[in-house]
């Protein structure tokens, strides 16, 4: 029986255990890369881009590496156009306010047409960002929570 009614402390927990329980501490790894925050200006100077896409692929996305140019600029474009809206970094979601979340939600939309990232790394990128309050889900998350791809982030709030 699909779980229809997530609650905050629900997603915010497991958001949490998310985290925590990646394969050979990947999330880990991307924070000693990048430090504490994913910064995606300067996709060709800082190695942050670079590090995000090697992260959404050991985390089980299928995004071409050989040529991500095209990708780390669409990205960039991207981060201008959110970064300074995102709600900031020490907020969780048990503390977010609703404008907090039409931002992510907002951001994610934006974030599908870009190359082949689709709604799981979307999702992903996004918590790789802002990782108290956005969750990182895939497509078994997304069916058993019956979110569309398109909004799965304005269904629970």
């Amino acid at each position: 029986m699909p779980y229809q009614n997530p609650t905050l402390f629900g997603v915010a927990y497991a958001s949490r255990l998310f985290r925590e329980v990646d394969a050979a501490q990947a999330y880990e790894k991307l924070r000693n890369e990048t430090g504490p925050e994913l910064d995606l200006q300067y996709p060709d100077n800082n190695g942050h881009a670079q590090a995000m896409l090697n992260w959404l692929n050991s985390w089980g996305c299928r995004i071409d590496k050989k040529s991500p140019g095209q990708l780390f600029q669409s990205l960039e474009k991207w981060f201008r156009q959110w970064k300074l809206r995102f709600p900031r970094a020490d907020i969780g979601l048990l503390d977010a306010e609703k404008r907090d979340f039409d931002v992510l939600a907002d951001a994610y939309e934006a974030l599908l047409p870009i190359h082949d990232l689709g709604p799981t790394g979307a999702s992903k990128l996004l918590f790789s960002i802002r990782p108290e309050s956005a969750m990182a889900w895939d497509a078994a998350i997304q069916s058993a929570f019956q979110c569309p791809a398109s909004a799965p982030m304005r269904q629970i709030g």
